[in-house]
C-alpha cells in the first residue's frame, strides 16, 4: 500500500475519513475487499510482483511502502518465498535446490507483548492476547488506577490514540468518569477479541487491532469529546462538510466536551494548506482530476433534488402546510414550486423533512434564513 495518494496527496487523507466509515456500513465485507484490491492492483499488481497475499486486504495490517516496486523492478530487490533450511554459506528457499548465498539473515518476528515487572494477577498475556477493558484497563483490580496507554495497533496514527486513551483515563481518575461494571467490562474484552478473531488473519500480530475512527469515537463518546455531525450541520455546515468529507483529524474530538480547544475549528478548516505547505513556496494543490457524472458534489445534489420531489411538511410560527413531490408535470412546474418552497422557508425559519425509501431520515432545522 503506498503512503502516495491519488493526485499525490498522502494516501491517509482520503483514507481515514468518516465519509469512508459511513459508506462502508452500506457494503458487505467482501465487496469492500474487493474495491480496495482493485484499485490498489491497478497501480501495483500485486500477483504480477508475487506479492499478493492469501488474505484479504482487510484481513490483515497493511504494509506501508513507496520503494518496493522501483527496488522490484530496478533488480535490487528479488522476490523469494519462505526459508525451507538453512546451509553453512546460505538459505535454500522453499522450492528450490541450490543454495543461494547470503551475507545476513533478517527476522522478522514481530515483537512478544509481555509485562514481567508485574504480577500475572494483574494482567496477563497469552499468544499476545491481553486480557484489558478498552485495552488499557484490568477488569480485576479493586482500583482501576493502573492503565496501559496506547497498547493498540490502529489502521491510521497511533499517537492521537494514546492522547485519548490519556484523556478517557483523566476523567476515570478525576471521579467524572465511572466505569461499568466487571461483567460488562469482561463481555467488551470478549466481543473484541472474537471480532479480530473473525476479521483477521490467525497471528499474534493482530490481537490488539483497532479501527481508527470508530475506536476514538468509543473512547471520546464515553466523556462528551466525540463530535456530534449532527449538531455541525445545523450550526456550522462548513465545518460540517470537513469533518464528514475530509480527514478525521484529531482537533475533531477538541470541539467539544473537557478540554476543548478555540483553535480547533480553524485547524480542521486549514489542514489541506499544511500539507502543501512544504511542497511547494505558493503551497498549491495537486491537480483536481475532472469530475465524472457521479462525482460527490453531483450525487450530493442528485440527492438534494430528490428530496424536493418528496412530501415535505413545513411548519412555523405563523404558517403550517404540506407540499406534494415537485415533479409532476413538467420541469417549468418543478422550478415554480422550488422557489415557492424556498420562500415558504424563508418566512417559517423551520424546516422539516421526512424521506422514506426504506428507511426513515429526520432532519429537523431552526434558523433557515
Amino acid at each position: 500500500m503506498s503512503r502516495v495518494g491519488d493526485n499525490g496527496k498522502p494516501y491517509d487523507l482520503d483514507f481515514t475519513s468518516r465519509k469512508n466509515m459511513i459508506l462502508e456500513k452500506f457494503i458487505s465485507y467482501e465487496t469492500k475487499s474487493k474495491l480496495f484490491e482493485k484499485k490498489l492492483d491497478e497501480k501495483f499488481d500485486h500477483a504480477a510482483y508475487n506479492l499478493k497475499p492469501k488474505h484479504r486486504f482487510f484481513s490483515a495490517h497493511p504494509t506501508l511502502n513507496d520503494a518496493l516496486p522501483n527496488c522490484i523492478l530496478s533488480g535490487r530487490v528479488i522476490v523469494k518465498g519462505d526459508i525451507d533450511r538453512f546451509e553453512e554459506n546460505g538459505v535454500v528457499f522453499a522450492g528450490e535446490n541450490t543454495v543461494t548465498k547470503v551475507d545476513a539473515v533478517v527476522l522478522a518476528t514481530g515483537y512478544k507483548i509481555q509485562f514481567p515487572f508485574l504480577d500475572s494477577s494483574v494482567v496477563s498475556t497469552k499468544d499476545n492476547r491481553i486480557h484489558l477493558y478498552k485495552y488499557a484497563i484490568p477488569p480485576n483490580l479493586k482500583y482501576h488506577n493502573l492503565a496501559f496507554i496506547g497498547l493498540v495497533q490502529p489502521l491510521g496514527p497511533i499517537f492521537p490514540v494514546a492522547e485519548m486513551h490519556c484523556r478517557w483515563f483523566a476523567q476515570i481518575l478525576s471521579g467524572k468518569l465511572k466505569l461499568p461494571g466487571i461483567n460488562q467490562m469482561l463481555k467488551d474484552i470478549e466481543c473484541k477479541n472474537k471480532g479480530n478473531e473473525k476479521r483477521y488473519v490467525a497471528s499474534t500480530r493482530h490481537t490488539i487491532q483497532v479501527d481508527w475512527i470508530p475506536f476514538m469515537d468509543e473512547l471520546s463518546s464515553m466523556f462528551g469529546a466525540k463530535p456530534s455531525l449532527l449538531k455541525l450541520a445545523i450550526t456550522d455546515p462548513r465545518l460540517f462538510w470537513a469533518c464528514l468529507n475530509g480527514p478525521c483529524l484529531p482537533y475533531q474530538y477538541r470541539l467539544q466536551g473537557p478540554h476543548t480547544w478555540p483553535g480547533a475549528r480553524d485547524a480542521i478548516l486549514t489542514c489541506e494548506e499544511r500539507v502543501y505547505a512544504p511542497l511547494n513556496s505558493n503551497g498549491i494543490k495537486p491537480c483536481q482530476q475532472k469530475e465524472s457524472f457521479f462525482s460527490r458534489k453531483n450525487v450530493l445534489l442528485l440527492l438534494t433534488v430528490s428530496a424536493f420531489c418528496t412530501p415535505v411538511e413545513i411548519s412555523g410560527p405563523n404558517c403550517s402546510t404540506r407540499i406534494p413531490g415537485s415533479m409532476q408535470n413538467n420541469t417549468w412546474g418543478y422550478v415554480k414550486d422550488v422557489g415557492s418552497r424556498l420562500l415558504e422557508l424563508r418566512e417559517c425559519k423551520v424546516l422539516e423533512w421526512v424521506i422514506d425509501s426504506g428507511f426513515s431520515s429526520v432532519w429537523k432545522s431552526s434558523g433557515v434564513a
